[in-house]
């Protein structure tokens, strides 16, 4: 009887020691358009995936992340990204994907005028926007318009980035009205409200997603397919043909690798600068300027047609 004791309780104890495997992480898909009021960061969430589709996005172009307040910030031109109709505006979306505020910045609010708003970039305490022939200029923390500088002699301002030095870099697509070519393709530098051009010439291959390294610009193409480099001053180094054309978003990650979107190959591509590059996130159709949280290690995906951004985790 004491042996069968003895045998009950190594079972128990056995049993108890067991540690149980946490659940594996899930996707999310948050579909709400309800608002909600948060005023403090959330805890780091880690699902591989979370979907934000039937909040009122429309045709979001830009996703960017502010480190400053932990929040992704939304581009959506609400039209033709080619029209000056005043409706465009910028989503405010907390990393758990819920809506802080859909239209944080609402271009049709007394005072700011807003497009068709593409890239974006930080610098100091301003968010830069780029909208058609202007970069428009808001406060980064509540959202308040600041001023605009209109970009002489372009036609569809698109991708930005920001420098070492706090210069911001925009793209000029080199488009007009249903996406005939204006021979305007160019990358501008803006300090201080001043803007200078650092390369212009209509082969470029419609220039779109930037990336700035020390004094290296890295752009992607979205006629040509390419990557091509630029040093600040305007020299040109080799264009490198990518697996897929269509190139949008550009963004650079810890490791020294390059991650570009693709609308050829519906994927986000990867690869450091001078090697090769390989599809590593797919199912992604007419995504666009692609942004990069570094915290979560989460690459921030809007999808243009259909309304909806994702946040992959890498």
């Amino acid at each position: 009887m004491t042996r069968i004791l003895i045998a009950a309780a190594l079972l128990i104890a056995l049993s108890c020691s067991k540690t149980t495997a946490p659940p594996k992480a899930q996707d999310v898909r948050v579909s709400s358009p309800v608002e909600v009021e948060t005023t403090t960061s959330e805890q780091p969430v880690d699902a591989p995936k979370v979907v934000i589709q039937d909040v009122g996005f429309e045709t979001p172009e830009s996703v960017l992340y502010d480190q400053n307040s932990d929040r992704y910030l939304v581009s959506n031109i609400n039209g033709s990204p080619f029209e000056v109709d005043g409706n465009g505006f910028i989503s405010r979306i907390t990393p758990d994907g819920r809506v802080e505020k859909l239209k944080w910045i609402d271009g049709q609010n007394a005072g700011v005028v807003l497009n068709a708003p593409k890239g974006m970039a930080l610098s100091g305490d301003i968010l830069y926007i780029a909208d058609i022939d202007h970069i428009r200029l808001f406060n980064r923390n509540t959202g308040e318009a600041i001023g605009s500088t209109p970009i002489r002699g372009a036609t569809f301002l698109n991708g930005m980035a920001t420098g070492p030095d706090d210069t911001v870099y925009v793209s000029d697509s080199g488009l007009t009205t249903d996406f005939k070519p204006s021979g305007t393709d160019a990358i501008y530098a803006l300090k201080e409200g001043q803007f200078r051009t650092v390369i212009k010439a209509p082969d470029l291959g419609r220039p779109n997603g930037l990336v700035v390294h020390k004094n290296t610009i890295w752009c992607v193409t979205f006629r040509t397919g390419e990557l091509f480099s630029v040093t600040t001053e305007g020299e040109k180094g080799p264009s490198r043909k990518m697996p897929k054309g269509g190139l949008d978003g550009l963004i650079k990650i810890h490791d020294g690798r390059l991650l570009f979107s693709s609308w050829g190959g519906s994927a986000i591509y990867a690869g450091k600068p001078e090697g090769s590059f390989r599809a590593i996130l797919m199912g992604l159709p007419n995504a666009a300027d692609i942004g990069f949280d570094p915290q979560r290690n989460r690459v921030l995906i809007p999808l243009f047609n259909a309304n909806r951004v994702e946040l992959r985790k890498l």
